[in-house]
């Protein structure tokens, strides 16, 4: 995937260049690009290197992070831990003024909440999800989440 590539040469470059703000971002955005393409190991240990890093106040990167790795702990079948943190991603990025952003966690949630068996509040976070995509007019995304 192009994404990831270029996802590698910029966290190589920061890391090179002793930059830690805007790796603990790169690391987190990484590792939803592999989760993405199936590549869990890979994905975990982007997400930890965000998490070690990552600022306390760097709202993005808190959510993005969690997001990942809420998905991951799905995959183990850790769904108390999942739920848990799907749930603080959402709840973070609500702090943020970015629909879309809010609208991802809310599917993250959703498809969390459909590995565990809690179809009903996947729906609704879906349904959630969906209505931000349409306030936005991200159409593609909108389509993707109703497919999802």
């Amino acid at each position: 995937m192009a994404a990831e590539a270029e996802l590698r040469r910029d966290y190589e470059a920061l890391d090179q260049l002793g930059e830690r703000n805007f790796i603990a971002t790169v690391a987190a955005v990484l590792a939803e690009a592999l989760f993405r393409q199936g590549k869990h190991d890979e994905a975990e240990a982007f997400v930890a290197r965000s998490v070690e890093i990552a600022a306390a106040d760097d709202v993005f990167t808190q959510f993005l992070w969690r997001q990942v790795r809420a998905n991951l702990l799905a995959l183990q079948g850790r769904f108390v831990e999942a739920i848990r943190l799907a749930n603080e991603a959402v709840a973070l990025s609500r702090q943020s003024d970015e629909p879309i952003s809010q609208a991802n966690t809310l599917l993250d949630l959703a498809q969390v909440l459909m590995a565990a068996g809690h179809t009903a509040d996947a729906n609704d976070a879906r349904t959630r999800a969906i209505d931000l995509y349409d306030l936005k007019g991200d159409l593609v995304s909108m389509a993707a989440a109703r497919d999802s």
